[in-house]
C-alpha cells in the first residue's frame, strides 16, 4: 500500500514520485518507508519505456526475529514495442539488492535479478494469447531463502476480454530451479514445477 502521483510533463514523458509501505507484504513489517521514483517515455508512438526504482529501509529476509533492518534497493526497466496492430512485444530487466547489517557496524549485501521477455498477439478483439520467458537469479538466497539458486519458466496465457471492464484468463506455467525447490501434494522435492491457473481482472 502506499501513494502515487504521476505527472505528464509531456506528450512523450511521464515522471511517477511515491511513498509505500513495504513490499511483497500485506502487513508493514516496520515503520519505515520506501520512496519511488520513475520516468515513463514514449519517444514514438508503438516504444513505451518505463524506468523505476525503489528504496527504503526494510525487515532482512529469512533473519532472525528483532535483528535490525538494512537499506533495500530495486531497480527495474521494462519496454514494450507494438511491431504491427495486434502483435506486441516487451522486455523487462529487475536488480534488488538488500543491505544485512552484522556484528560491530558491518554491512553486508545480498542480491537477486532477472529479466523477462513477452510476445502478445491478439486474435481476434476479444481473445488475446501471451507467451513469457523469464529468468531468475537469487545467489544470495534473498529472495526465496536458498543460495545459489537460478530460476527459469515459460508462461502461456489465454485471455478472453468479455467487456471493456472485465477479463478471463487461462495461465500455464512450467517453472525450473537447479535446486530442489518445488513441494508435491506428498511433500517430496523436485527442480521443476507445472502448474495452471484461472483468473478474473475487473477494471474500475
Amino acid at each position: 500500500t502506499g501513494v502515487r502521483a504521476t505527472w505528464a510533463v509531456s506528450d512523450t514523458v511521464s515522471l511517477i514520485a511515491g511513498v509505500n509501505n513495504g513490499w511483497d507484504q500485506l502487513t508493514d513489517s516496520n515503520k519505515a518507508k520506501t520512496a519511488e521514483l520513475g520516468v515513463t517515455l514514449n519517444p514514438i508512438k508503438p516504444l513505451t519505456i518505463t524506468v523505476s526504482d525503489y528504496y527504503g529501509k526494510e525487515t532482512v529476509p529469512f533473519a532472525t526475529p528483532g535483528a535490525a533492518d538494512g537499506k533495500r534497493n530495486s531497480f527495474n526497466v521494462v519496454a514494450s514495442y507494438t511491431i504491427i496492430d495486434p502483435l506486441t512485444i516487451g522486455a523487462e530487466i529487475l536488480s534488488v539488492s538488500q543491505d544485512i547489517p552484522g556484528a560491530g557496524g558491518t554491512t553486508t549485501k545480498a542480491k537477486y535479478n532477472g529479466a523477462a521477455l513477452y510476445v502478445s498477439y491478439m486474435f481476434m478483439p476479444k481473445l488475446r494469447g501471451i507467451l513469457r520467458a523469464e529468468s531468475f537469479n537469487d545467489k544470495d538466497g534473498f529472495h526465496f531463502g536458498t543460495p545459489d539458486t537460478k530460476y527459469k519458466e515459460v508462461t502461456l496465457t489465454g485471455a478472453f476480454l468479455a467487456s471493456d471492464s472485465f477479463e478471463a484468463r487461462v495461465e500455464g506455467r512450467r517453472d525450473n530451479a537447479t535446486n530442489p525447490m518445488f513441494t508435491d501434494y506428498a511433500g517430496a522435492t523436485s527442480k521443476t514445477m507445472t502448474s495452471i491457473a484461472l483468473q478474473g481482472l475487473y477494471k474500475f
